[in-house]
């Protein structure tokens, strides 16, 4: 599982059209609080955000037409049912969070780990 999550967030983080992408442009409307760097729950929060515009049909759920990448739909899918809750897509962003973003794993993202 480990390996398909980072195989999941290399996959999202390479992406030239991914939603995951960090760059400085991103950072002044992720830093609600104007801290200069980006915490976890600020990352989590902007991504619910776009979870809630891609659930096109409001039904609490993506499926794979809704959500773009396969292979983090797969890594993120825990329970294996062909849909992602907002838990496990908010957990998938977690752990890309960690994983792929927040280089020196002190919890935040600032502008130096941002591409």
């Amino acid at each position: 599982m480990k390996k398909e999550i980072a195989i999941a967030a290399i996959a999202i983080v390479t992406a030239s059209s991914a939603p995951a992408v960090l760059n400085r442009g991103m950072a002044p409307s992720m830093d609600t609080d104007k801290d200069g760097k980006i915490s976890q729950e600020e990352y989590i929060v902007c991504f619910t955000t776009k979870f809630t515009r891609m659930d096109k049909n409001s039904d609490g759920v993506l499926t794979r037409d809704e959500f773009a990448f396969a292979s983090a739909f797969n890594a993120g899918d825990t329970n294996k049912d062909d849909q992602l809750t907002l838990d496990e897509y908010q957990l998938l962003y977690k752990k890309l969070f960690v994983n792929g973003h927040d280089v020196n794993k002190d919890g935040f993202v600032t502008d130096d780990e941002m591409k």
